[in-house]
């Protein structure tokens, strides 16, 4: 694997701060050089929070070695993400300083010669955008070593070693790339869990990032830094225009970015930036107080509520500390788990700075002024939160006055120690552990959030406190209990909360009694076929709580999830009757069926509407059911363009509810589910949107990476207990393998792209492993459906072990790499195939316009088809790929939106377009048995140029239902990779046109 840092010019092994418990630390600690300028010293590191990480200046003047007679038992470090690009506002900012350097008309001096031919420090925006720089991988790999060399007895070689890190790209970057320092490139024993970092007011505890979930949250400081800027700029600006001469005309907020450009320039190039140069020392220290004003008047002491933030995060992790670091936590599955030595957390500078006010070490620092700089300051941005700024925590276990195993808690920030002010009277002016859990503790008390809160903190008990003041009855939407007394309930499960608002939007709910007796004759009828028929069809390869038990009970009680099943079964059976129609042609029967469900249908909308009236928890959970209900009752009617739109709007009232989808990464990441409802919803919401990212992962699109709890990102569980774990495991290296091959079909490969990949491959030995260890431990063998449902699994391994090795590569010569897997797939689809003939005789090939809604043996659950489908078009081994074309043909059926007729039609299409006459005069023998050794020859064939083959394929099903297929794809034009229409193929007529 190879290492996810990329060398940074300005490395160096400049001083360190003294830290190391015993002997003499050969770690360089300080991970990039720090130069002067001629006229400002080291102004990388007084850039407030926009400059690399430096160790912290010796503002207190207290030793950072561990003081006599004690040692570090235990740790914490809450950290900022790495060196980072700029957003982008910042960016654009950039570009506009850039156009009018290049179109302006003047000439410039020293230190501004430069000014004519600077250009943005970008070369890829669209990829580079507010994530880590080389620099950033730089700093969190070193911060990795330095803290297994710092503390080598609190991690034990071979344990696993988890840490948290707040929901944004960049952060969990972070924190993957601390691990790689810390564990090791090659190493499989880390974990970063992904913490939301946005949701419901009521659960503020819930995160890393408080502040982002808090209704009465502000971070303006604009008036204090406006009324200081309008004190320093005027004069920096006098003295640099001095230097231009002609017609350059800056605004104020540009001029003031000369030193964040610095700062930001300097970290991403790994070279001094230029802009470095045109601030003295004087203008240099007057903008780090501009900085320090932003933060204290934004996030820190000066505000009301953001410097109460992150006091519960900070009392729950030293109540980590009370309970020792033998101490063990529960897990958001349930289960105890052992907490490290070392918990680390990774979060953005604004809950850094509010960290850093929860601690209560600027208990005494005064209000900063507006029209100077105090110079005996203790509040100094630059000090607190730079690109990677941390803060730790250390508890000492001392002997004291002869007394041995005194407990004390040590605060560091960016590894220079700092006293709370009310209590530093322990060894290296710590405080005794005890004492700063009762001041932690009484400072939460005082916040006004406290009755209301739910505390929670990542890692740990997945519940330290519950501070409701009533007990919840876990009444729907809300509780009841709660409603009375006029306050807002807290919630549970996915969505949370509830509303004092919903005593005036209660919707009344039907008595499951009535409203089954209510439906007629012929309701009942399609009522019990669904309930023998259709709702075993729906989940046949794997169990799902959704189809088996969810669906009866929100059905017996709410009429629109009622009328969308009816509707369903009435799809289902017309399907199953359509098949006897292919020779006995009822077309009255058919048409009479399709009006029941299409009355059926619009019944259920119409009872949505107060839902959507409401939008209530229990309003949207009924939606998101009859939504996934609607899904798999278009796929069933062929209308393949409105389910996936169904799909689309339920996936964003999740989102919606969630407050968990991050636009900027595409991904939305679910909170643990607190019952087994909103894990079945989730379940079948997931289960459809693999399906459907399946069918479009051959072609670049925008998508949604949806990563379902109980597994955080990067996380898999230690065993398997059943087929649905085994599946669940795959599941999550699904959606990170859509997320890997979006980004490298947006961007040049890096070191980061690579080192996810390794991550993938690796994780999915792992898988393999666990499965094997299952499989041992099932007394007796499966039945035949469970071991269709096992061979199934196997499929699904073998394929996504293809797409782990090729998802960061662009050429389609790669899948040739990959021949032994597509060999191993092929005999796993073969040994399925050869199970499902005992089941039922295969049929003859049909037309498609019959097949595309005559699924007998439909199922909306995964199966084979994109396996043979992925084969069919991917793998360029003539006899591999026609194997798959035959298996296709054998079982026309339907698993979604996958229709075995038409993937057969496309990939058969797709092979003809790209081999053409290149075998023109070979002895194919395309007439093989299925199930027949592959001959000597058939390994000779020569295999397609890279000119031939096909790329970015995408299949598009037009009409509802389906009648027409669009063929797309790239192909070579004028020496450009060109997409474009191949072929358009009419159900009516049964022919392909080509363009």
């Amino acid at each position: 694997m190879k290492a996810p840092i990329v060398a940074v010019a300005v490395l160096g092994t400049c001083c360190q701060a003294s830290h190391a418990q015993s002997g003499s630390s050969i770690d360089p600690v300080q991970p990039v050089l720090l130069p002067d300028t001629a006229a400002a010293k080291n102004p990388l590191s007084h850039l407030g929070g926009n400059g690399p990480w430096h160790i912290g200046a010796d503002i207190t003047g207290i030793s950072s070695d561990v003081p006599e007679g004690c040692q570090v038992d235990q740790a914490a470090y809450v950290s900022r993400h790495g060196s980072r690009y700029p957003d982008t506002g910042a960016h654009n900012g950039w570009l506009e300083m850039q156009r009018k350097f290049q179109e302006s008309d003047y000439t410039t001096t020293r230190p501004l010669e430069f000014l004519h031919n600077w250009k943005s420090p970008l070369t890829n925006p669209e990829i580079q955008i507010a994530q880590l720089s080389k620099t950033g991988y730089k700093e969190l790999f070193d911060m990795g070593y330095t803290i297994r060399t710092r503390y080598p007895d609190l991690y034990r070689e071979g344990e696993e070693f988890v840490v948290w890190a707040n929901n944004y790209t960049r952060v969990i970057q972070t924190a993957q790339l601390f691990l790689h320092g810390f564990l090791g490139t090659n190493s499989s024993l880390g974990t970063v869990v992904s913490v939301t970092g946005k949701g419901m007011p009521a659960h503020l505890g819930d995160t890393l990032a408080p502040s982002d979930m808090c209704p009465t949250f502000v971070d303006d400081s604009s008036k204090q830094t406006d009324a200081w800027q309008s004190k320093w700029l005027p004069a920096f600006k006098k003295r640099l225009s001095q230097y231009i001469e002609g017609d350059l005309d800056l605004e104020d907020g540009q001029w003031n970015d000369f030193p964040y450009i610095c700062g930001f320039e300097s970290q991403i190039t790994g070279q001094l930036s230029p802009f470095c140069s045109t601030f003295n020392q004087k203008e240099l220290e007057q903008y780090e107080y501009q900085q320090d004003l932003r933060y204290y008047y934004g996030v820190g002491p000066a505000t009301k509520v953001a410097s109460k933030m992150m006091v519960p995060f900070l009392d729950a992790l030293v109540q980590r500390f009370v309970a020792g670091p033998d101490a063990t936590g529960t897990n958001f599955d349930g289960k105890d788990f052992k907490l490290p030595k070392i918990l680390m957390s990774f979060l953005n500078d604004g809950q850094l700075n509010e960290l850093a006010v929860a601690t209560g070490v600027y208990d005494n620092q005064k209000r900063l002024p507006v029209d100077r700089i105090p110079e005996d300051r203790l509040w100094r941005n630059s000090e607190i939160s730079p690109m990677r700024g941390t803060i730790a925590f250390e508890r000492l276990t001392c002997t004291k006055k002869g007394r041995p195993g005194q407990k004390y808690m040590r605060i560091l920030i960016n590894d220079r120690v700092y006293p709370v002010p009310s209590c530093k009277d322990g060894p290296g002016r710590s405080c005794a552990l005890a004492k700063y859990a009762k001041i932690t503790k009484d400072r939460l008390k005082k916040q006004a959030f406290y009755p209301y809160a739910l505390i929670h903190i990542p890692y740990g008990d997945v519940v330290f406190h519950k501070l409701r003041k009533v007990k919840c009855d876990e009444g729907r939407p809300a509780c009841q209990r709660c409603l009375s007394t006029g306050r807002t309930c807290d919630g549970y499960g996915i969505w949370g909360g509830g509303s004092k608002d919903l005593a005036s939007k209660h919707i009344p709910r039907s008595n499951p009694a009535t409203i089954l007796a209510s439906l007629n004759t012929h309701e009942k009828l399609y009522f019990d076929w669904f309930k023998r028929r259709t709702s075993t069809k729906i989940s046949a390869t794997f169990s799902s709580g959704f189809w088996n038990t969810l669906v009866f009970q929100a059905g017996s009680r709410e009429p629109a999830v009622l009328h969308a099943l009816l509707a369903l079964s009435s799809a289902h059976k017309k399907g199953v009757v359509e098949m006897g129609a292919h020779r006995n042609s009822p077309g009255a029967e058919m048409n009479q069926q399709e009006q029941f469900t299409l009355q059926q249908y619009v019944k259920a909308i119409g009872h949505l509407q107060p839902h959507f009236s409401a939008k209530d928890r229990s309003s949207c959970r009924m939606a998101l059911i009859t939504c996934i209900i609607f899904v798999c009752l278009e796929f069933f009617r062929g209308h393949f363009a409105t389910a996936q739109l169904h799909l689309k709007n339920g996936l964003d009232i999740l989102a919606h509810m969630q407050g968990l989808h991050d636009a900027s990464s595409g991904i939305l990441a679910l909170k643990p589910c607190q019952e087994a409802t909103d894990t079945w919803i989730v379940e079948a919401l997931s289960r459809l949107h693999i399906q459907v990212e399946l069918f479009r992962h051959l072609y670049h699109h925008s998508c949604i990476i949806l990563q379902p709890a109980p597994y955080p990102q990067d996380a898999t569980p230690d065993r398997f207990d059943s087929l649905n774990d085994a599946w669940k495991g795959l599941e999550l290296v699904y959606n990170q393998i859509f997320h890997l091959t979006h980004r490298a079909r947006q961007q040049h490969i890096t070191a980061t792209e690579q080192v996810s990949q390794q991550l993938l491959i690796t994780r999915l030995a792992q898988w393999q492993l666990m499965f094997q260890e299952f499989l041992s431990t099932r007394p007796g063998g499966p039945n035949r459906e469970m071991a269709k449902a096992f061979q199934v699994v196997r499929i699904q391994y073998a394929m996504i072990n293809i797409m782990a090795d090729t998802c960061i590569h662009n050429n389609e010569m790669i899948y040739d790499s990959c021949t032994d897997k597509f060999i191993l797939l092929v005999q796993e689809l073969t040994g399925l195939w050869e199970a499902s003939t005992h089941d039922y005789a295969l049929e003859d090939e049909m037309p498609l316009h019959v097949m595309a809604t005559c699924m007998p043996r439909s199922i909306i659950d995964l199966g084979w088809l994109p396996a043979l489908y992925f084969t069919a078009v991917k793998c360029r081994v003539h006899r591999i790929r026609i194997e798959a074309l035959k298996l296709l043909r054998t079982s026309p059926h339907r698993e979604g939106i996958w229709d075995a007729h038409i993937v057969a039609c496309v990939a058969k299409k797709v092979i003809e377009l790209e081999e053409g006459d290149f075998y023109e005069g070979i002895d194919l023998d395309d007439d093989f048995p299925l199930n027949t050794s592959m001959r000597d020859q058939d390994f000779q064939l020569p295999l397609l140029p890279e000119y031939r083959r096909l790329s970015e394929i995408e299949t598009e099903l037009l009409g509802a239902p389906m009648d027409k297929i669009r063929l797309y794809g790239k192909r070579e034009q004028d020496g450009v990779n060109r997409r474009v229409l191949l072929s358009e193929y009419s159900v009516s007529e049964q022919t392909w046109k080509d363009t």
